[in-house]
């Protein structure tokens, strides 16, 4: 009977049963803290220093003793799988909370003897063995793992292991802990004393854990779900929906009744239901929840109308979001502009003005079109006590660091930036002569601090770009600061930068826009944006400016567009319908010190960009390096990348899909690219390609191929480890191909043709290829039909017909179209050794 699991040297223990989250908010004193914005932006960590919360924290409870309480109830059960390596409760809390939790397994040991053991957190960890404690580690470093050196004496037969893991969460935190057996005996472990018992939840667990999806984008209003092996006995399963931090949840919930011996059901969802969600299914087996989370789209129901222009598509999307839009205040915005959808006003008002006074995360991206709102309407529709209300959000806010505050808000990115200034700006624009009491200065006050602010902010972008390049998730936040400006702000030197910024951006999507969908690399990206591009905001606003696509309740920035009078240039519009045959490229830089040097190329059905080599080698973080985009099927999107996590449902940065835990090497030459991993350093030693079967219309996978076609566009995917099919627990099936080695090396073609037989064509001219390299030389080839000999050496070089590719210098931060003759000489090749392929 299977009761447990194996641990070996360098195994993890990853399934334990666990309390319920203590959840408690933690407040502190207010105080101020250090300018050290210098607008020079990055991705990935910034050291902003200890926020007065923590600071609290660690003075008053962090070395508190903890005592192991008598009579907890562990009544649910924490699974990683078979993979994880870390036992984790993160999660997104927008404003400080102490939350903390007991988790507890039984160790079986063949001898008594003391078991070594590597103890990791981020937070803080206490351990106790048999009821005895033995170890408290409490580094409380905000979202980085520490580890230390732990002994576990275990006697001979049955041992309980008790956790107390805590941590101090702020916005997006890594809450974890990890315990990594260093010994050389094996031992066992399994989740309760009682065989039966143990025997029970080990079968359910490994049942749930392999719950999977059918398809992970809908238009329908039943959700497929199916396990890989038959249901170990009957349970009630029950569902709800998680959202994401800006959108709406509706109250939904399902129970079903499944027997022994199921293999799947579905759920019935909301009939309104549009958006990107996590579908959380959970059971109860004897006493004990189990939970398995799974991401999915549900798309919308409507696209965009055939209208003969741009004002037309301006008024149908303002009603629209008015009547579906999430409830935030950008929809508000819409409801009072339009008159539509009136009766919802009550419920988006409340809860945007709770964000706003609690200074929740995020909440300056409610504060800009709340003052829109009041700048615009004040005094229209609204009750008069709402607008009371709305004025002494808007006086009473945060606006900066520099005035005292006891939130976790982040100031620090390019996009809060912005919109911080821009909500300090019109706010005391609005109100020159009142007193704002968070800072106690007037209104003509804050509107001059603002400007030099956005000066400097403009300064910057003007100079070096957006570090969230393409960023389906940013972008939209982006134009809240820049539209307002655009539209509201007094002065005609913001009005014209901010013009010029979102002229742009605009320019940029048109670049990696495809079928009403915006898709490309990006410089920071999530799950979400990736595996359901046609439901982002952005592809919204391609929607708005280009005529094709859906109509989504995303109304961050959209209505702020609608009620503007811009326009974008003449030029965006022709790359964003770009139709003909003849390929297209352009360069373009992005980011601090040109950190982001970009490729796009588009062809008929195909739309191809990546980054050439940003940052090779090192921790990466949100950046979407390479995408692959084909057909007119929304979800037909491809990308390589090395995970920065275990699980695919996990929310670290980088995730499973998005980002990268290590960055390649990368070159794109037009229609071309090669990607090298080094891994060697890695506990990840392997890449892999998302392959979303179900959106393309052929697919043919060999030992080192991938080959796809969407509509008429194709794409090779080549890696000479040998590609390996993976089911992937909460994702469609076959959605994954893995390639293992720690010197990793893709070769990835793309092209467009006349359908299936131009595909057949395509695959013959590829298949017999192969990327070659003499064993230990780290030089790698492929001869490519078109382009002759595509290299890379072991220093990361790039080289087209032995000539090495260098991005030049003169690329500016502007999408330029490049020529079509190849890439100017400028190295010849560096010489083989003897023998080398």
């Amino acid at each position: 009977m299977n009761i447990g699991w194996i641990l070996k040297k360098n195994g993890v223990i990853n399934r334990f049963l666990i309390t319920s989250l203590i959840e408690k908010r933690y407040l502190s004193e207010p105080a101020t803290l250090p300018d050290k914005v210098n607008y020079r932006f990055i991705n990935g960590f910034v050291d902003v220093g200890v926020l007065p919360c923590r600071v609290r924290f660690l003075k008053e409870d962090a070395e508190r003793d903890v005592s192991l309480p008598e009579g907890l109830t562990f009544a649910e059960m924490w699974s990683g799988g078979d993979e994880c390596r870390s036992v984790s409760f993160s999660d997104f809390w927008p404003s400080p909370v102490h939350a903390q939790r007991f988790s507890r397994c039984i160790i079986h040991s063949d001898s008594a003897q003391d078991a070594p053991f590597l103890l990791s957190t981020c937070g803080g960890a206490t351990l106790w063995i048999n009821g005895e404690r033995i170890a408290r580690f409490t580094p409380f470093t905000r979202n980085t793992e520490q580890s230390c050196q732990v002994s576990i004496p275990l006697r001979a037969g049955l041992n309980t292991l008790v956790v107390h893991s805590e941590e101090l969460c702020e916005r997006d935190t890594d809450y974890l802990f990890s315990l990594c057996y260093q010994g050389e005996r094996e031992l066992s472990w399994r989740l309760d004393e009682d065989e039966a018992r143990s025997a029970r939840l080990t079968a359910l667990e490994g049942w749930i854990n392999r719950l999977s999806l059918e398809k992970n984008l809908i238009s329908e209003v039943t959700l497929a779900l199916s396990s890989g092996e038959a249901l170990p006995e009957s349970v009630t399963m029950s569902h709800h929906l998680i959202g994401n931090v800006n959108e709406s949840v509706p109250a939904w919930r399902q129970t079903q009744a499944l027997s022994a011996g199921n293999l799947g059901w579905q759920v019935r969802l909301p009939p309104s239901l549009v958006g990107y969600y996590d579908l959380v299914c959970t059971a109860v087996c004897a006493g004990v929840t189990l939970t398995r989370t799974m991401s999915f789209g549900r798309l919308p129901g409507q696209t965009m109308p055939d209208l003969p222009s741009l004002s037309a598509r301006r008024r149908h999307v303002l009603r629209h979001t008015a009547q579906h839009g999430f409830e935030r205040t950008g929809r508000l915005l819409a409801i009072v502009a339009s008159g539509e959808g009136q009766a919802a006003i009550p419920a988006i008002l409340d809860s945007a003005l709770r964000k706003i006074s609690r200074r929740e995360d995020c909440a300056d991206f409610q504060q800009v079109p709340l003052i829109w709102l009041w700048q615009r309407y004040q005094g229209q529709v609204l009750a008069r006590q709402d607008w009371r209300r709305i004025r002494s959000a808007i006086l009473g806010f945060r606006y900066w660091i520099d005035e005292p505050g006891n939130d976790t808000m982040w100031f620090w990115s390019e996009n809060h930036c912005l919109c911080f200034h821009v909500a300090q700006y019109l706010a005391g624009q609005n109100f020159p002569d009142d007193t704002f009491p968070c800072s106690g200065r007037r209104g003509y006050e804050q509107q001059r601090i603002a400007h030099e602010r956005l000066t400097r902010w403009f300064d910057s972008i003007l100079e070096h770009g957006l570090v969230e390049w393409n960023s389906a998730a940013y972008y939209p936040i982006d134009l809240i600061g820049l539209v307002a400006l655009y539209e509201l702000a007094g002065d005609s030197d913001l009005r014209a930068k901010a013009r010029i910024v979102i002229d742009r951006i605009m320019l940029m999507t048109a670049w990696v826009h495809q079928h009403g969908v915006a898709v490309g690399t990006m410089g920071r990206a999530y799950d979400k944006e990736l595996r359901s591009g046609m439901l982002t905001e952005l592809s919204g606003l391609c929607a708005l400016m280009w005529g094709e696509g859906w109509l989504i309740p995303h109304c961050a920035a959209l209505p702020l567009l609608c009620l503007s009078d811009y326009r974008p240039p003449e030029e965006a519009n022709h790359i964003a319908r770009w139709r003909s045959a003849q390929g297209a490229e352009a360069r373009w830089v992005q980011g601090l010190n040109r950190s982001a040097k970009i490729i796009a190329w588009k062809q008929p059905d195909v739309a191809f960009s990546s980054v050439f080599d940003h940052h090779p080698g090192q921790p990466g973080h949100q950046q979407h390096l390479l995408d692959v985009r084909l057909g007119g099927h929304y979800a037909a999107r491809l990308w390589v990348n090395h995970p920065g996590e275990d699980r695919p449902d996990g929310v670290h940065r980088p995730s499973y899909w998005a980002g990268n835990g290590r960055l390649p090497h990368l070159m794109q030459y037009r229609n071309r690219a090669l990607m090298v991993f080094d891994l060697q350093q890695d506990v990840r030693p392997w890449t892999h390609l998302y392959l979303p079967k179900t959106a393309l219309d052929e697919t043919i996978i060999m030992a080192a191929w991938c080959f796809v076609r969407g509509g008429n566009g194709y794409a090779a995917f080549h890696n000479p480890a040998g590609l390996q099919p993976f089911s992937v627990t909460g994702h469609q099936a076959e959605g994954e191909l893995r390639a293992y080695g720690e010197r990793n090396v893709w070769f990835i073609a793309v092209d467009s043709g006349e359908g299936a037989d131009g595909f057949a064509a395509f695959v013959a001219r590829f298949q017999s290829l192969q990327l070659n390299s003499e064993a230990g030389s780290g030089h790698w080839r492929i001869d490519d039909p078109d382009y002759g000999e595509l290299a890379c050496s072991p220093a990361g070089e790039f080289f087209i017909q032995r000539q090495r590719f260098i991005f030049p210098e003169s690329v500016s931060v502007v999408p330029q179209q490049t020529a079509a003759s190849p890439a100017t000489p400028l190295q010849p090749f560096p010489p083989q050794p003897t023998g080398s392929a």
